[in-house]
């Protein structure tokens, strides 16, 4: 759960001549003998707006004159539901968000404190809420902050209105899960997302100027080879400037992982399983072969992308004059 007020706890009762563990909230530990021990958890935080700023300034070894990319939160929890995403376990299905007054002062502490490029909003969804968004955009506009920002996005959250205000206040990117290229897959992990929609928003994100990032999963337990197929061709036609491809993980408290026989569960290896492994396999339709041999397709896509996208970015920097040649 949140780690906020559970550690302050366990630091205050570590300082105790006799700590005693089994009073701190949310912590597993081992007693006696070594036999494991969870305490219950404590509630969640309802006003976010109660924490301080993050002590960025006591993080050890780090150089913000030459690291300028800082990250922030505005909300903890996601509204949607999607069922290779654990959120709903970590945050109990709910959302709380900032208030736009405490992030807007975050983001004056930022720039008057710290060299800054970019700020990377990690929401896990930052424009689920349009009027939310609209208002931190004004905000921002309206406090002169200039500066730079990325966040997370939906397709079905955007429309041109939008996106031409969130560029206006600064945002310089942002990270869409497109996941699959089949719609039948989009309805079988609860995506609430068209094929369609992808490649109209992804037209007016591109066209707008604002850099994208775009996230696939390959190897879903229900995906047959024509849904990865579907997938490898919208990686083709769709516009982003990159592709970040991933291989299916079974993520503890997301709905496809509790589906799972327990069998499989205690089956699954955690030193291997990871989102760019080649040897991840939980489909229940085609070989580990098989998708080994989408993955590499995926990402030799993937890497044309990125090579068209370089060749763009160094023509647009030749053309401005900033440099003679790349």
């Amino acid at each position: 759960g949140e780690g906020e007020i559970p550690l302050l706890a366990l630091i205050r009762e570590l300082k105790k001549d006799s700590p005693n563990l089994a009073t701190i909230p949310s912590i597993y530990y081992r007693a006696g003998g070594g036999a494991p021990r969870n305490n219950p958890g404590t509630s969640l935080i309802r006003d976010l707006n109660r924490l301080p700023f993050p002590a960025r300034e006591a993080v050890l070894n780090c150089d913000y004159g030459s690291y300028r990319g800082h990250a922030m939160l505005t909300a903890r929890g996601c509204p949607y539901r999607c069922a290779f995403c654990a959120d709903k376990s970590m945050w109990k299905g709910k959302v709380r968000r900032r208030s736009i007054e405490s992030v807007i002062d975050e983001l004056r502490h930022i720039k008057n404190t710290y060299h800054v490029d970019l700020i990377d909003f990690q929401d896990g969804t930052f424009t689920f809420d349009r009027d939310y968004v609209e208002r931190f955009c004004d905000a921002v506009i309206g406090n002169n902050l200039k500066l730079s920002w990325g966040c997370t996005a939906r397709y079905d959250n955007l429309d041109e209105r939008l996106i031409d205000l969130m560029k206006n206040a600064g945002c310089s990117g942002m990270y869409f899960g497109l996941e699959s290229g089949s719609n039948r897959m989009l309805e079988a992990v609860g995506k609430r997302t068209t094929v369609e929609q992808i490649i109209e928003v992804s037209d007016m994100i591109y066209s707008s100027g604002i850099p994208s990032a775009t996230s696939v999963i390959l190897g879903l337990p229900e995906e047959g080879k024509q849904d990865i197929e579907a997938t490898l061709s919208l990686m083709q036609k769709v516009k982003t400037d990159i592709f970040d491809v991933n291989s299916y993980v079974p993520l503890p408290g997301s709905p496809l992982f509790e589906e799972m026989a327990s069998r499989d569960k205690n089956g699954i290896d955690w030193g291997t399983a990871a989102y760019k492994s080649l040897d991840n396999h939980f489909s229940r339709v085609i070989t580990l072969d098989e998708l080994r041999g989408y993955l590499l397709t995926a990402y030799r896509i993937a890497d044309d992308v990125r090579k068209t996208t370089l060749s763009r970015y160094q023509s647009a920097v030749r053309d401005s004059g900033q440099i003679s040649s790349i």
